[in-house]
């Protein structure tokens, strides 16, 4: 089955030029009160590339000289919280689901993530901005450290507004 997302990820690289980076978030399920939330649907441009219908996870995808970086970030075991709320998902059952063997910790992407961006000469990134969370003065403050860091390129950052594989 993970087959059928690793033809949608090939899609979705296959439309990114070279030296970018899209960043997409499965979501969270909406508060319903207190300590009760409404039930679960991930962001479809997420489900479409990964198949992972899991909350908090983030798939990075990059296209650079060096090739293409996959990683599939997942929230660490959540230890005896499952017992309320359900064990999260292995990094086993995310490669199995998805077909993505590099598998990170949701704790760790910022950090990885602006590392990668620093180092690879990454020019243009796209980002799913369904996730609310990201608010553009911390994408602003990325662009200049970016841009102070390498004079020469500026950092486009696109935002992905609809489907992004038809």
């Amino acid at each position: 089955m993970n087959e059928i997302w690793k033809k949608n990820r090939e899609k979705l690289l296959a439309r990114m030029e070279m030296f970018s980076a899209a960043v997409l978030f499965a979501g969270k399920a909406p508060i319903k009160r207190g300590d009760e939330n409404y039930p679960f649907s991930p962001d479809r441009n997420f489900y479409y590339v990964t198949g992972i219908e899991r909350e908090n996870c983030i798939l990075f995808l990059a296209k650079t000289r060096t090739g293409v970086e996959e990683t599939l970030y997942i929230p660490r075991d959540n230890g005896v919280m499952a017992k309320w709320v359900g064990a999260n998902m292995t990094a086993e059952e995310a490669t199995a689901a998805s077909g993505i063997e590099n598998i990170g910790w949701i704790d760790a992407f910022e950090e990885e993530f602006a590392t990668y961006l620093f180092r690879s000469g990454v020019k243009k990134i796209w980002l799913d901005m369904e996730n609310r969370e990201w608010h553009v003065p911390l994408l602003c403050g990325l662009q200049r450290r970016y841009t102070a860091m390498h004079r020469r390129w500026s950092l486009g950052i696109c935002i992905l507004c609809s489907a992004i594989c038809v």
